[in-house]
């Protein structure tokens, strides 16, 4: 009888521990998983500025994340990713073949801070630009630029695509820039001869992003996605000089 008694006692603490351990247990992955869904004020932030943190990360970035703005690299490149690309305004997970370059801070007008990485293999270099939140430790990807072999946008232009190539493939909403306009966010303007960038600004939505290819001897160099602080090309020639330079080459 006692034995009985006893083993009942051992069954029942037993399943009350399955109870109450299990769902803890079990919830500390997805705990570790979630994102926050706001970023975090900065207690230090200055007055009237808490605007700037009035969104969501899947209304700022993650909701935005586009085929358009996406650079598809040669297979197995990206170890540790589920695919080839990197899209601009994607969440950033740093894996071991990147080298963080630089962080540095904002001029107190955006709400986060910046990192810079890179990655090289025998074709070139990768270089990536993060909005990093640091209160919140998440990162999503606001630049892109590279010059390897095989890099190429959606619509099949990248390292080494020709002039024609790249007018066939963004027929509007093309701006052809001289030296002096362009403004590559890793290199200096005068590696290149000319850049052609497509930038589908549209005020409704305020979408700022642009996608440019570095020319050099004819052909891509440099292939860059960016989302900037503010619009960067108001100027430029749009596709009439492209398509005179087109008929010199």
């Amino acid at each position: 009888m006692k034995q009985s008694i006893s083993w009942k006692l051992t069954a029942t603490c037993l399943l009350i521990c399955l109870v109450f351990c299990m769902p803890a247990c079990s919830s500390s992955p997805t705990e570790a998983d979630e994102l926050p869904d706001r970023p975090t004020i900065p207690t230090d932030i200055g007055d009237g500025m808490e605007y700037l943190y009035d969104f969501t990360f899947a209304e700022r970035y993650d909701n935005q994340v586009t085929d358009d703005f996406s650079v598809t690299f040669p297979a197995g490149m990206l170890a540790g990713k589920e695919n080839d690309t990197i899209s601009l305004l994607e969440r950033f997970q740093l894996q071991n073949e990147f080298v963080e370059e630089d962080t540095y801070g904002s001029d107190g007008m955006s709400p986060c801070d910046y990192k810079e990485y890179s990655l090289s293999n025998g074709s070139g270099k990768l270089y990536v630009k993060t909005d990093f939140y640091e209160l919140d430790g998440v990162e999503y990807v606001n630049c892109i630029a590279s010059d390897m072999d095989g890099v190429k946008t959606n619509q099949n232009v990248g390292v080494g695509s020709s002039d024609k190539e790249i007018l066939t493939a963004y027929p509007e909403n093309l701006y052809f820039l001289e030296q002096d306009d362009m403004q590559p966010a890793f290199a200096a303007s005068d590696e290149f001869d000319y850049a052609y960038t497509w930038q589908p600004y549209h005020q409704d939505t305020n979408d700022i992003r642009d996608i440019t290819f570095y020319m050099k001897e004819g052909r891509v160099a440099v292939v860059e996605m960016m989302e900037p602080f503010e619009l960067r090309y108001v100027y430029g020639s749009e596709l009439r000089k492209a398509q005179e330079v087109i008929a010199v080459n």
